[in-house]
């Protein structure tokens, strides 16, 4: 018997201009794919495009019971999410609501009760989601389905864990029909440009072997790719069906395993077309060397943001980072000169963290080569060993923060003054004449007002 889905990606009620930044939901796209093969009827409600997500949400409920309501959330979305559950059960939904997402994945037993959902998935959820289709199918008990957890007596009970999938060739392709793609053309991508408004997104690889404490991993750090055919394959049908020409490459980490670089970027090349790659994320910066950032830029590399996070070695160690400032530098240095666009990020409050160490990070930044440069705040992600180190240490209430750009949490001891002080300081740094008209030459012109809300807002200390 087919099955009704309602999946739904919320959004924050409140926050600013750098809200706006989309994706597209490739999580529920993958539930879609894998539900709809199986041959379920599935529905997508995605709040990145709709402001009004929860009213839209709810008409769509009216109109069609759904047999299920999947909802995949981050933790900065928590106090949405259980203002709509609450909503639609007091609407009188008694369907299954399944929480997905690091939001769901990491959350404590007094959340997932407030959040008022059935079972939660942990991780990712593709076979996870068809065999919890098939159990309600058969209306066998969910209980045994691997990779979940139910709720019991108030709380939740863990099923048996689900091993990570190893073989990512044999999913489907991510559902761009319940979200058509073209929806998200000429919005702000995810760092909130485009060269091409044309613009889709796409993961080759899933997890990072790195051990940050400010990373939650939800995918696991057991390194799973792609096949290079099958990459193709899925940008094959985004350039031919939708005319996509910019490409937002969304990995953890992308470059951890060198060939599977080669072997894409040799692919690309091969092709009759012609993409703009971006990494908004996803690049190891100590490990692109000159080989490999020929290949990604004859392959289309476009722009990068290129996470330094802490300029100080010491503080490279205790976030278990352990990047190599000096590699790292000359590879931005390199992109640079081979015509990339390049937004370094460092990051500011970590615990014990002084004034000199933040001066050193910035410093580090601005002398890199890089064209922009973002400051962002400590955010003890659910689910991180920050987050775990913040709690037993007391430092702040560290459910109260989800805002990195726009946030003030602060884990150090140096004070909030000195800290917006710093970031005044190095935006006016960022503002000499010579970096400013370089800059304003390579960023697409779409850019242009983000880049003056970013500066405005940091010398606006806010």
């Amino acid at each position: 018997m087919a099955l009704d889905w309602l999946l739904v990606r919320p959004a924050n009620s409140e926050g600013g201009w750098w809200t706006r930044m989309s994706t597209q939901p490739l999580g529920l796209l993958y539930l879609a794919a894998v539900l709809k093969r199986a041959g379920h009827r599935v529905r997508v409600v995605d709040g990145v495009l709709d402001r009004n997500w929860k009213n839209s949400a709810c008409d769509a409920l009216r109109a069609a019971r759904p047999d299920a309501i999947g909802v995949s959330l981050l933790s900065s979305h928590l106090d949405a999410v259980a203002d709509f559950t609450g909503r639609i059960r007091r609407d009188g939904y008694d369907g299954l609501i399944v929480g997905g997402g690091p939001g769901a994945t990491y959350a404590d037993d007094a959340t997932l009760n407030r959040l008022d959902f059935d079972i939660v998935t942990q991780g990712e959820a593709e076979d996870t989601i068809g065999d919890l289709a098939r159990a309600m199918d058969d209306r066998s008990g969910v209980d045994d389905v691997p990779g979940i957890r139910f709720r019991c007596d108030g709380g939740y009970v863990s099923a048996p864990a689900r091993p990570l999938r190893m073989d990512l060739d044999e999913l489907p392709m991510p559902d761009q029909e319940v979200s058509p793609l073209p929806r998200y053309f000429g919005r702000p991508s995810m760092d909130l440009m485009f060269r091409d408004p044309r613009w889709a997104s796409i993961m080759t690889s899933r997890s990072c072997f790195f051990g940050c404490t400010f990373c939650a991993q939800p995918l696991g750090k057991k390194l799973r790719e792609r096949s290079a055919e099958n990459v193709m394959a899925e940008l094959d049908d985004y350039v031919g069906r939708w005319g996509v020409r910019e490409v937002q490459i969304v990995d953890d980490r992308f470059n951890s395993n060198p060939d599977h670089v080669r072997r894409v970027c040799d692919a690309l090349m091969e092709k009759p077309y012609r993409l703009h790659l971006v990494f908004p994320n996803g690049l190891r910066l100590d490990m692109l060397d000159d080989d490999l950032i020929d290949r990604l830029v004859r392959a289309g590399m476009d722009r990068i943001l290129a996470p330094i996070e802490s300029g100080s070695p010491e503080r490279q160690k205790s976030i278990k980072k352990h990047l190599d400032l000096r590699k790292a530098t000359a590879a931005i240095r390199e992109m640079r000169r081979r015509g990339v666009l390049i937004r370094a990020t460092v990051m500011l409050g970590f615990p014990d963290e002084t004034k000199e160490e933040m001066e050193r990070s910035i410093r580090v930044a601005l002398d890199s080569g890089a064209h922009q440069l973002s400051i962002h705040r400590v955010i003890p992600l659910h689910g991180s060993k920050l987050r775990r180190e913040a709690v037993r240490r007391g430092l702040g209430d560290v459910d109260s923060e989800h805002d990195y750009i726009s946030g003030k949490f602060n884990l150090s001891a140096v004070p909030e003054k000195t800290i917006r002080r710093l970031i005044r300081w190095a935006v006016i740094r960022s503002l000499s004449p010579q970096r400013l008209l370089t800059t304003l030459r390579i960023v697409p012109r779409n850019g242009y007002t983000m880049y003056a809300r970013v500066l405005a807002s940091k010398l606006a200390g806010i």
